[in-house]
């Protein structure tokens, strides 16, 4: 039986992810929408749209980037134990601090990517 290799820690990722929670940091929560306000300078981002901010500097997903994006939407769902992270971020109640927790918690796992 073959051994399961360590996976290395993603900082491009990590640092990718702080960048999306900083961004959501400066801004109002949004639901059902990447972003609310002009693109230029949103006022509010959902989880998603902080990512692709992060990643683009703009809602609009690209080619260039989509694989750091996949990346760090993967921990982002691992870190919240949903696949659906617009369901998670839509939800009634869900608050701006608890988006931001999560955002932390999946740059830990991209940390140590324990597989």
């Amino acid at each position: 039986m073959k051994r399961p290799t360590k996976r290395k820690p993603n900082p491009g990722i990590v640092a990718l992810l702080q960048r999306a929670a900083g961004f959501l940091r400066a801004r109002q929560l949004c639901k059902a929408s990447y972003q609310q306000g002009p693109v230029e300078d949103p006022t509010a981002v959902c989880a998603l749209g902080a990512l692709r901010y992060a990643v683009w500097g703009h809602p609009f997903t690209g080619d260039v980037g989509l694989r750091r994006y996949l990346l760090a939407h993967d921990f982002l769902a691992r870190a919240i134990g949903d696949e659906a992270v617009s369901r998670w971020n839509d939800a009634p109640g869900r608050t701006k601090a608890q988006v931001l927790r999560a955002f932390e918690k999946a740059a830990r796992l991209a940390q140590k990517d324990d597989g």
